[in-house]
């Protein structure tokens, strides 16, 4: 199985969620079933899909299918399901369907598999629980599913556009390639997702920042100017036993232009709707709380201070701080967690956190959004954000791990706290603003041991804000600007 980003990981969970309702049951032990199988078939779409329930206290998984008892096939899956560790909700592995069309007739079988997910190499990771299904007998149909038909490929908008033929289609696998020209190509580091509509799309546009990545890491080997995207696509069917997937189509090759620079549109703060006083925020917090403000990253700290912050409070915090505001909005009428109501911002806020994993809940079902939260709880936010979990599991995990890294990255400079205490806005907006323009920690590069990772330039104030910091004489009254530095 290729590696997964965290940044891929956050696109592919969330058009995941878009595309699923979750369904409520009392999950025990691991099961699996095949789709012509499963307790409840409304949840199903087909009689090939390989289905088990997920597990709240699992992340990483491992597939295997077998046919007439032989392995064809394996998959390992890590940071939950699509991004889902939620009990209770289901979860089909369609891209079997492929695999059927590929090997023909036979008796086939799957295995599902939970890992133990504390290893940083997901394909070392060990076993800790295995379920069989039972034998799904595939004869190989004749006919194919329609190959999808492109309608539109838009330069400007970077959307590509294709439409179902009129049969038992029901989704499409997508493959992406990046080519850079002169023979250098880079395979993204998942292989294909899936889309469902009688029409669908694909926004080509979201790998402008993962492409800046690149660029950033190897520009002689990953120019961005020169990068061209392509995808084909394969259609499935809804029962693969009268109908086989269709072949791919040829290579599209994106119109869309990749620019040089970071992402096209750079988010301008919110206009604030009054003046941060000085007087309504203590002194020593009064920087930070200002270029929050003018940032809209904490829009409430004019009137709350000295307010306790809670989990709510944080969520949406972080999802202004990380730039996905859109991606909250789209999430704001699906439902997971039951003490978050549907179709508000903080339910938007909440499941956006949720599925980058950064915020995971109670594990009971319920977010706990109006529980106040501890230092190293807010700490522990910031720092896996940051990507430094890692360093924090090598100093013991949580809490002392994270603790040790906000010292030494200096994310604790200038606040005052105890393991236990609770945290004000004004002590929140110190600890991101001392977050801003820390290096994230990433995966670089594979060695013989494993995962290489190194601090890159990379920041929350760009990558999440998409905002330069400018050195120079800065006038007091300028909007987010602080101490000399403009924003």
């Amino acid at each position: 199985m290729k590696k997964t980003s965290k940044f891929i990981s956050i696109i592919i969970s969330i058009m995941m969620l878009m595309q699923i309702t979750a369904f409520n049951v009392s999950a025990q032990e691991l099961e699996a079933y095949w789709g012509q199988d499963f307790p409840d078939e409304e949840w199903t779409w087909g009689t090939g899909e390989a289905v088990f329930w997920d597990r709240a206290d699992i992340s990483n998984y491992e597939f295997k299918l077998f046919k007439d008892n032989v392995e064809v096939y394996s998959n390992r899956i890590e940071e939950g399901v699509w991004g889902s560790a939620n009990e209770g909700d289901w979860y089909a592995e369609s891209l079997f369907l492929a695999k059927f069309a590929e090997y023909g007739s036979g008796a086939y079988t799957f295995s599902v598999s939970t890992l133990d997910g504390t290893g940083f190499d997901i394909e070392d990771a060990e076993i800790t629980d295995t379920a069989k299904s039972g034998i799904f007998n595939y004869v190989k149909p004749s006919s194919n599913v329609s190959i999808p038909k492109l309608i539109s490929n838009s330069a400007d908008t970077g959307i590509i556009y294709w439409e179902k033929g009129d049969d038992d289609t029901f989704a499409y696998l997508v493959d992406a390639e990046i080519d850079y020209g002169n023979g250098v190509s880079y395979d993204p580091d998942y292989e294909e997702l899936y889309v469902w509509d009688e029409w669908s799309e694909y926004d080509v546009k979201e790998y402008d920042d993962f492409l800046t990545y690149l660029a950033e890491y190897n520009p002689q080997k990953y120019p961005k100017e020169n990068a061209k995207f392509k995808i084909r696509l394969r259609a499935l069917p809804e029962d693969i036993t009268q109908f086989n997937p269709s072949g791919y189509t040829d290579w599209i090759v994106s119109e869309y232009k990749f620019t040089s620079g970071g992402t096209d549109i750079t988010p301008t703060p919110a206009p604030a709707e009054e003046p941060l006083d000085r007087t309504v925020v203590s002194k020593s917090y009064y920087d930070a709380a200002k270029l929050l403000y003018d940032l809209n990253v904490m829009p409430d700290i004019y009137s709350n201070y000295n307010k306790t912050i809670t989990t709510g409070d944080m969520a949406i915090v972080m999802v202004k701080l990380l730039g996905m505001t859109e991606s909250a909005e789209e999430l704001k009428n699906t439902k997971i967690f039951s003490d978050v109501e549907v179709g508000t911002e903080l339910n938007g806020c909440v499941n956006a956190m949720y599925y980058t994993g950064y915020m995971r809940g109670m594990g009971d079902g319920t977010f706990g959004a109006v529980n106040e939260m501890t230092a190293e709880q807010v700490i522990k936010v910031l720092v896996t954000a940051l990507g430094y979990e890692l360093y924090a599991n090598q100093y013991g995990g949580y809490p002392n791990g994270y603790l040790m890294v906000a010292r030494n990255y200096n994310i604790d400079k200038g606040v005052t706290y105890a393991v236990g205490d609770t945290i004000t806005f004004e002590q929140l907006a110190q600890l991101v603003r001392n977050s801003l323009e820390i290096g994230m920690l990433k995966q670089t590069s594979w060695g013989v041991s494993g995962a290489i990772y190194e601090v890159t330039d990379d920041t929350l104030l760009y990558r999440g804000l998409g905002i330069e910091k400018i050195i120079g004489t800065v006038k007091v009254d300028t909007k987010a600007s602080v101490n000399g530095f403009g924003y």
